[in-house]
């Protein structure tokens, strides 16, 4: 079994942009979610992204990273933040050695997702992307909880140089026990949206994840009806 981190490339013609690093793609990760939410997904596979500038912006302050998709650069010996020119939505999921049941209460959720085959999700997310069109990309690895300077850049670069895969996957150190592992799909047009999510339409997932419930009915918090991604939100969730 491979036990360092490695990349799959995936260059056929269905998923020409999809870039997967892990220890091993099998990996089982968790999402800890609203229960309605969850059931919502496996049944029907549909799926919300948020874009990085709302987890910024969000209120509750435990998952809240101010600096999230923005970088620090050396230009010049000064540190310099800077943030990519195309819109990136994420789907984040945690590699945490928790059981569901802390995870779901860490994140004060009545249910976990279980995503058993990672890999086969982000193809699947990268397949319905494409029913917007071929220009997107995918990244999926785990988050880094780093937010030194660690790259060089000139001032006199271009300015269209877009460096944003250096710090989609990094965070503040603070964060560094969720143990995130992220999902960023990527639109390469640098077309900017309007909504600060994105909802693709995926093949059902109950072949790929499965939903652990809370059942600790005393402290588990109360349940809410599923609602469209239009009206609800899945702030907060792992």
């Amino acid at each position: 079994m491979l036990s360092a981190n490695w990349v799959i490339a995936l260059s056929d013609v269905n998923y020409h942009n999809l870039e997967f690093m892990a220890p091993l793609p099998e990996t089982p990760l968790l999402k800890a979610m609203n229960i309605a939410h969850a059931n919502h997904l496996l049944a029907t596979g549909e799926v919300r992204l948020c874009t990085i500038s709302y987890y910024r912006e969000i209120e509750d302050d435990k998952i809240r990273d101010k600096y999230d998709g923005i970088g620090i650069v050396n230009c010049r010996g000064t540190p310099v933040h800077i943030q990519g020119l195309m819109e990136t939505f994420v789907w984040c999921t945690s590699q945490a050695q928790l059981t569901p049941r802390d995870l779901a209460r860490k994140f004060d959720r009545n249910a976990v997702l279980i995503l058993k085959n990672p890999l086969e999700f982000a193809r699947r997310l990268i397949a319905a992307a494409y029913q917007f069109g071929s220009q997107w990309g995918l990244q999926c690895r785990a988050v880094v909880y780093d937010k030194r300077s660690f790259r060089d850049r000139d001032p006199e670069d271009d300015e269209d140089d877009d460096s944003s895969d250096f710090y989609l996957f990094q965070k503040d150190s603070s964060f560094s026990d969720e143990l995130e592992f992220r999902f960023a799909l990527t639109d390469l047009t640098m077309l900017r949206y309007k909504k600060y999510f994105i909802t693709l339409q995926l093949q059902p997932c109950a072949d790929i994840a499965e939903v652990w419930q809370y059942q600790d009915r005393e402290s588990q918090p109360a349940p809410a009806p599923y609602s469209s991604p239009e009206a609800g939100s899945e702030s907060g969730e792992a």
